[in-house]
C-alpha cells in the first residue's frame, strides 16, 4: 500500500539468533555493516525469523563475548506490520522517542526496518499535505500540473465557499430595511465577521494540529473544546471591551457601542466552538479535517456574527437612528 510501513521500510537490517552467543552476533554485524550505512540495534529473532526483541549496538560489542544473546536481548520492542498506515508509524515514532523499529509481517517475521530520517521525512509530507488541504488544494498538485487539472481540484471546495457566502448574504438581506435605516452597520459589519473568522481559524489550526499529532483524540475531545470556549470567552471580552469603546468614542453612541461588542463577545464564543468541533467532527465521519474545516468555521462566523449584530440593531434601532 502507497501510505505504508512496508513502502517507507529498508531491507537493511542486523539480526542475531536468539540460541547464539555475542561472538556469532558481532560476526552477522560486521557483515551487515558493509551494506547498512546506519546501524542502531541489533534485531533478535527465533530459528524461524519470528522477532523476538532488540539489542543496542553499545551493548552488543561492550557484552563478553561468549554470553547468550537471550541473556542481553529486551524483549520489550515495538515493531510495525507491514500494512500500517504511515501515520501512525509517525506518531509512535514520536510518542516512544524511537530511532529505528522493525517491520513485520503476517506470521510476527522481521522483513525491513524504519529508521528515524524515513520518519521525518513523513512528517514533512503529512505536514506539507495538511497545508494545501486547509487552503482546499489538492496535495498531488504541483508547479508543472496543467491548469485545468488543477482548476478541477480547486473548483469544488470554492463551489462549497460559493453556497456558504450566499447563506451569509441572506442573513444580510434578511435585515436590508435595518442597514438603510442605519447605514453605519454596513462599514461595522466585516468587524465583527472578520475577527470571527480570524478566530475560528486559529482554533481550527490548533485543533487539527493536535489530531495530527496524536495529543487529541475521540477521548479527550471535551478538553480541547472546553480550553477553545475560555479563549473564546476570554478573547471576546477583551476584544467587545476594546471594539465597544472605540465605537463609543467615534460614533458618540453607547447603545452602538455596545451593539458591536455584544456582537464581537458572540462570535468569538462561536467561532471558538466551531473551530473545536468541526475538525472533530469532521474526523468522526471519515472527512480530512484539514480539507474542509475551515469552510464551514468561517461560514458559522459569519452568519452568526451578521444575525447576531444585525438582529440586535434592529432591536434597539431606536437607540441608534439618529435624531
Amino acid at each position: 500500500r502507497e501510505s505504508s510501513a512496508g513502502r517507507l521500510m529498508s531491507k537493511d537490517f542486523a539480526t542475531a539468533m536468539l540460541g547464539d552467543n555475542v561472538r556469532k552476533g558481532i560476526i552477522n554485524v560486521r557483515k551487515k555493516a558493509k551494506e547498512i550505512e546506519d546501524i542502531y540495534q541489533v534485531y533478535v529473532t527465533d530459528e524461524d525469523g519470528i522477532l523476538k526483541g532488540f539489542i543496542p549496538l553499545k551493548d552488543l560489542f561492550l557484552t563478553p563475548i561468549n554470553t547468550k544473546i537471550d541473556k542481553i536481548t529486551n524483549f520489550s520492542i515495538y515493531s510495525f506490520h507491514y500494512d500500517t498506515d504511515q501515520e501512525e508509524v509517525a506518531l509512535t515514532f514520536k510518542k516512544y522517542d524511537l530511532v529505528s523499529a522493525a517491520v513485520v509481517d503476517d506470521l510476527g517475521r522481521i522483513i525491513g526496518r524504519i529508521t528515524l530520517d524515513d520518519v521525518l521525512e513523513i512528517v514533512e509530507e503529512e505536514a506539507s499535505e495538511d497545508i494545501l488541504r486547509m487552503a482546499g488544494v489538492s496535495e498531488d498538485e504541483r508547479l508543472a500540473t496543467p491548469i485545468i487539472q488543477s482548476v478541477k481540484r480547486r473548483i469544488i471546495w470554492l463551489n462549497v465557499n460559493l453556497l456558504t457566502a450566499f447563506l451569509s448574504s441572506t442573513v444580510v438581506a434578511f435585515f436590508e430595511e435595518t442597514i438603510a435605516k442605519i447605514v453605519v452597520l454596513a462599514t461595522l459589519m466585516p468587524i465583527v465577521a472578520g475577527l470571527g473568522g480570524n478566530a475560528g481559524t486559529q482554533s481550527v489550526t490548533v485543533v487539527i494540529r493536535n489530531i495530527a499529532t496524536g495529543d487529541l483524540t475521540f477521548s479527550n475531545w471535551w478538553e480541547a473544546v472546553r480550553k477553545e470556549f475560555i479563549i473564546g470567552c476570554i478573547n471576546g471580552l477583551v476584544l467587545g471591551f476594546i471594539t465597544g469603546l472605540m465605537i463609543f468614542l467615534v460614533k458618540g453612541n453607547l447603545v452602538l457601542g455596545l451593539v458591536v461588542g455584544s456582537a464581537m463577545l458572540v462570535n468569538m464564543l462561536v467561532a471558538s466552538l466551531s473551530g473545536s468541533l468541526v475538525p472533530i467532527l469532521l474526523k468522526l465521519i471519515k472527512i480530512d479535517p484539514a480539507i474542509a474545516s475551515s469552510i464551514f468555521v468561517t461560514a458559522m462566523t459569519d452568519v452568526c456574527g451578521f444575525f447576531f449584530f444585525l438582529g440586535l440593531a434592529t432591536l434597539l434601532s431606536n437607540y441608534l437612528i439618529p435624531s
